[in-house]
């Protein structure tokens, strides 16, 4: 028979049934597998858009970039038809040209125009007059009876050069210097530079003859590194790595290149008419532009500058770097040095996307090397693979989380409903004992009690009218057992009750009665203090509990302790109960406890059943006091004890003395 819930819990204590997560790890696994599938696309994808914003980016630099120094060449080429019609150019056609262009606003990046005059020209021309004469067309063989004097060195002096800002001066000395300065702000629009002191350029004669089959014929120097030279006789621009120009501040060279247009005699029309060069022969035609080569235009140009113009204003997303040869590790052929490392040539240099890129620059091959820069990474749309990534993981965990949370709701609803069919087979078994101990009771003990009942009423009738007293004695312990009688019905009537109530199983009522039946039997003072607030709140397996313990103690005290008076006392708070039963009389014998009768047991068992502590104190002649601790819980009752519980009580204590007068308890 179960008198309390069942500590025994299958359902609740069992281990976490892991099989039933199994399809958060397969969402977890989907999730995550498509969010690194969908950042790794946008990651390639990322790429390609990024890998084509860089050619863009870098394409549209170079071409605006190609554009400006085309614009320059054709501000040159302008200027050369302007200077060709003039066999000696004034400073007068200078100016308007120069006031109708404005290079220093319309041509950001050129630093300075001059034109250097080639010193020998005009002896060459009349020589070459003279040679020519009247005759109209020379014959062929006649074209190589040439003068000595065309073989001579040649030489360029600077006969103006018109440097725009305050901040940048020739490096050769002037000996006449002009500065033009704007009305309206006061700043420096040009500064002007004429007649050096020295020789601008100086060339030796490249060309020789030699015989070819009896034939006189011209040789050249061809040496790509003279780019005057070439420039004149092939009649070609050419650009040149100088530093003609130096800061004021400082005097440091400023970092730019030169770009060289030659220009030619009014009568180079007549002098090639009639000195017609072999086709077949192209030197013959570039020692006729070498000897009526008047001058030379150049610019001096700061390609730095005109990158930035190109770039535009702002961060730079793409950096470009301008090598004037293919040595990528020399500074001496960098040149637009802005202030940064030169990474071309650094093998350590490992950008997101970088391009080294031909330039072709009039006869020669410049290298521009394009690379990325943080600027082009923030704005990078490959990123969006990391926030795929993090956004996909964190809802792919979120919608794990909701699952598993589900899941595990399912899994205490299940737990709880299992506990649920556990109590109410339990209940439906305690049902069923109680059912049938009302019936063994009712057809055994009271049957028996009521047949004693009976020989007793006739025993008393029968010896009444002869012993008088023993006739009431009989009548008395008749009243007795009906008393008896009375509590088990009742307690049957409990048993029955599916749902007691508080009124019909009270503590109070049992002890009660129960001293009301012993007090006539017994000639010590039973006297009873019970707290009936507490007395109700308890259920009726404890009331049973306690006021078993309180007959088992008065029946030990009556039987045994030969005591005047016993006290039986209910008292408790909110936190527990105590159940005391206190007699006067001689006490326990030391030694004889514990263990030595089964009403001791009885009273330790129905303790530990309660979860309570058993307390038994006797000193000899002077009484012995039993009391049971127990504790409430919540407010609304006593916590029961399973009947598989150990069978010692939660708390045991003695306190005896020796005495050889004293009595037994059982």
């Amino acid at each position: 028979m179960h008198l309390g819930n069942d500590s025994s819990r299958p359902a609740a204590d069992a281990r976490i049934p892991w099989r039933c997560f199994h399809l958060v790890g397969v969402v977890g696994a989907i999730g995550a597998a498509f969010s690194l599938s969908l950042a790794t696309w946008f990651h390639r994808d990322g790429q390609r858009a990024d890998e084509a914003r860089f050619y863009q980016l870098g394409n549209e630099i170079g071409v605006d970039l190609e554009r400006r120094v085309e614009a320059v060449e054709e501000l040159l080429r302008d200027l050369e038809r302007l200077l060709n019609r003039e066999e000696t150019p004034s400073l007068d056609t200078w100016n308007e040209f120069m006031n109708q262009t404005s290079p220093q606003w319309n041509h950001p990046g050129v630093l300075a125009i001059g034109y250097a005059t080639n010193a020998t020209s005009p002896a060459i021309m009349q020589a070459l007059g003279d040679w020519l004469g009247p005759t109209p067309r020379r014959q062929r063989d006649e074209f190589y009876t040439l003068p000595e004097g065309f073989a001579g060195d040649k030489s360029w002096r600077v006969w103006l050069l018109d440097v725009y800002g305050d901040g940048h001066r020739p490096a050769e000395s002037y000996d006449d210097e002009f500065t033009e300065t704007d009305r309206l702000t006061g700043a420096v629009r040009r500064q002007r530079f004429s007649q050096p002191t020295v020789d601008w350029e100086r060339k030796a004669n490249p060309f020789s003859l030699f015989d070819v089959d009896g034939r006189p014929r011209l040789a050249a120097d061809e040496s790509g590194s003279q780019p005057l030279l070439n420039a004149v006789y092939r009649d070609d621009v050419k650009v040149a790595g100088r530093q003609p120009l130096v800061r004021r501040s400082d005097r440091r060279a400023v970092p730019g290149v030169t770009m060289l247009v030659p220009t030619y005699h009014p009568r180079r029309g007549e002098f090639r008419a009639a000195l017609v060069p072999d086709p077949d022969w192209a030197m013959e035609d570039r020692w006729l532009r070498w000897q009526l080569n008047t001058g030379v235009l150049f610019a001096y140009l700061d390609l730095a500058e005109m990158l930035n113009q190109a770039c535009g204003p702002g961060d730079r997303a793409v950096r470009v770097e301008i090598h004037g040869g293919t040595n990528l590790t020399s500074k001496a052929e960098w040149l637009n040095p802005d202030g940064e490392p030169m990474r071309a040539g650094d093998p350590a240099f490992k950008p997101a996307f970088a391009h080294l890129h031909e330039w072709p620059m009039y006869g020669d091959s410049w290298r521009l090397y394009f690379h990325t820069t943080p600027v082009f990474d923030a704005q990078s749309l490959r990123y969006r693979a990391w926030w795929a990534a993090g956004w996909g993981l964190l809802t792919t965990a979120l919608v794990c989380w909701v699952l598993a949370l589900q899941i595990w709701g399912r899994l205490k609803e299940s737990r709880q409903a299992a506990e649920l069919r556990e109590a109410r087979d339990a209940l439906r078994g305690v049902q069923r004992e109680r059912e049938r101990l009302s019936h063994d009771l009712h057809d055994g003990a009271i049957q028996s009690l009521y047949a004693v009942q009976l020989g007793l009423t006739r025993a008393a009738g029968e010896v009444l009218s002869h012993l008088p007293e023993t006739g009431r004695r009989l009548a008395g312990s008749r009243a007795s057992l009906d008393a008896v009688i009375g509590e088990l019905r009742q307690f049957l009537a409990r048993l029955r009750a599916v749902e007691p109530t508080r009124d019909s199983c009270g503590l109070a009522a049992v002890l009660d009665s129960t001293v009301r039946r012993l007090q006539p039997a017994s000639t010590a003072r039973i006297d009873l203090c019970c707290d009936r607030a507490l007395s109700d709140r308890l259920d009726p397996v404890q009331a049973v509990h306690l006021a078993s313990f309180a007959r088992e103690a008065l029946s030990n005290s009556l039987r045994h302790a030969r005591a005047g008076r016993i006290t039986v006392r209910l008292t408790g708070g909110e936190s527990g109960l105590v159940l005391e039963v206190r007699d006067d009389g001689c006490g326990i014998v030391a030694g004889t406890l514990p263990g030595g009768g089964l009403g001791m047991e009885t009273m330790r068992r129905r303790a530990a059943l309660l979860h309570g502590h058993f307390e038994c104190e006797s000193n000899p002649g002077e009484g012995t006091t039993v009391r049971l601790i127990a504790p409430l819980c919540n407010g609304d009752g006593l916590s029961v004890r399973a009947e598989g519980a150990p069978d010692e009580p939660v708390g045991w204590r003695m306190n005896l003395a020796a005495s050889s007068g004293a009595g037994n308890r059982e």
